[in-house]
Protein backbone atom coordinates (compact mmCIF):
# COMPACT_ATOMS: atom_id res chain seq x y z
CA UNK A 1 0.00 0.00 0.00
CA UNK A 2 1.01 3.41 -0.86
CA UNK A 3 0.76 6.58 1.77
CA UNK A 4 0.48 9.94 0.74
CA UNK A 5 3.50 11.98 1.17
CA UNK A 6 2.38 14.02 3.65
CA UNK A 7 2.13 10.65 5.91
CA UNK A 8 5.99 10.22 5.28
CA UNK A 9 6.44 13.73 7.09
CA UNK A 10 4.29 13.34 10.08
CA UNK A 11 5.62 13.71 14.13
CA UNK A 12 4.91 15.07 17.33
CA UNK A 13 1.75 13.55 19.21
CA UNK A 14 0.04 10.95 17.24
CA UNK A 15 2.49 9.84 15.09
CA UNK A 16 3.11 6.65 17.28
CA UNK A 17 0.59 4.83 15.73
CA UNK A 18 1.49 6.24 12.22
CA UNK A 19 5.22 4.80 13.03
CA UNK A 20 3.50 1.07 14.26
CA UNK A 21 0.86 1.28 11.07
CA UNK A 22 3.62 1.34 8.61
CA UNK A 23 5.85 -1.22 10.45
CA UNK A 24 3.59 -3.72 10.86
CA UNK A 25 2.76 -3.22 7.28
CA UNK A 26 6.45 -3.89 6.18
CA UNK A 27 6.21 -7.01 8.18
CA UNK A 28 3.19 -8.37 6.28
CA UNK A 29 4.86 -7.40 2.99
CA UNK A 30 7.81 -10.25 4.09
CA UNK A 31 5.05 -12.71 4.67
CA UNK A 32 4.61 -12.13 8.50
CA UNK A 33 1.14 -12.93 10.18
CA UNK A 34 -0.26 -10.04 11.56
CA UNK A 35 -3.66 -9.07 12.11
CA UNK A 36 -3.47 -5.53 11.68
CA UNK A 37 -5.64 -3.17 14.26
CA UNK A 38 -3.88 0.28 13.56
CA UNK A 39 -4.55 2.58 11.70
CA UNK A 40 -7.32 3.18 8.43
CA UNK A 41 -10.99 1.01 7.40
CA UNK A 42 -11.51 -2.73 8.26
CA UNK A 43 -11.42 -4.60 4.72
CA UNK A 44 -14.49 -6.36 5.71
CA UNK A 45 -17.79 -5.02 5.93
CA UNK A 46 -19.71 -4.25 9.64
CA UNK A 47 -21.66 -7.38 10.41
CA UNK A 48 -25.11 -7.96 9.78
CA UNK A 49 -26.07 -8.37 13.50
CA UNK A 50 -23.66 -5.16 14.16
CA UNK A 51 -25.79 -2.98 11.28
CA UNK A 52 -29.06 -4.64 12.67
CA UNK A 53 -28.36 -3.21 16.58
CA UNK A 54 -27.40 0.50 15.59
CA UNK A 55 -30.92 0.72 13.37
CA UNK A 56 -32.83 -0.55 15.93
CA UNK A 57 -30.65 1.95 18.54
CA UNK A 58 -31.81 4.28 16.30
CA UNK A 59 -35.19 3.78 15.64
CA UNK A 60 -36.08 3.49 19.64
CA UNK A 61 -34.41 7.15 19.95
CA UNK A 62 -30.93 6.72 20.87
CA UNK A 63 -29.77 9.70 18.48
CA UNK A 64 -28.29 11.71 21.64
CA UNK A 65 -24.63 11.87 23.05
CA UNK A 66 -23.82 9.84 25.63
CA UNK A 67 -22.01 10.24 28.81
CA UNK A 68 -18.67 11.52 28.83
CA UNK A 69 -17.68 8.39 30.73
CA UNK A 70 -19.57 5.98 28.82
CA UNK A 71 -22.42 3.67 29.39
CA UNK A 72 -23.26 2.76 32.83
CA UNK A 73 -23.82 -0.96 31.94
CA UNK A 74 -20.67 -1.23 29.94
CA UNK A 75 -18.72 0.50 32.96
CA UNK A 76 -20.25 -2.40 35.42
CA UNK A 77 -19.47 -5.09 32.96
CA UNK A 78 -16.21 -3.86 32.36
CA UNK A 79 -15.29 -3.71 36.36
CA UNK A 80 -16.62 -6.52 36.94
CA UNK A 81 -15.04 -8.43 34.18
CA UNK A 82 -11.75 -7.22 35.20
CA UNK A 83 -12.24 -7.60 38.81
CA UNK A 84 -12.81 -11.72 38.10
CA UNK A 85 -9.79 -12.06 35.75
CA UNK A 86 -7.47 -10.19 37.66
CA UNK A 87 -8.93 -10.35 41.48
CA UNK A 88 -8.39 -6.71 41.85
CA UNK A 89 -11.45 -4.74 43.20
CA UNK A 90 -12.52 -2.43 40.23
CA UNK A 91 -15.76 -0.41 40.30
CA UNK A 92 -17.49 1.40 37.67
CA UNK A 93 -16.77 4.28 38.98
CA UNK A 94 -13.08 3.13 37.91
CA UNK A 95 -13.97 2.72 34.77
CA UNK A 96 -14.42 5.39 31.25
CA UNK A 97 -15.14 4.50 28.13
CA UNK A 98 -14.60 6.84 25.31
CA UNK A 99 -14.16 7.29 21.84
CA UNK A 100 -11.06 6.40 19.90
CA UNK A 101 -9.02 9.20 18.29
CA UNK A 102 -5.59 9.45 16.80
CA UNK A 103 -3.57 12.68 18.59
Amino acid sequence: MKYAEVVTRLHGQGYGGWRVHMRARQLIAQGADIILLTIGDPDFDTPSAIVDRAVRSLRNGRTHYTPAVGELPLREAIAARHAAQTGQAVTYENVAVTQGAQG
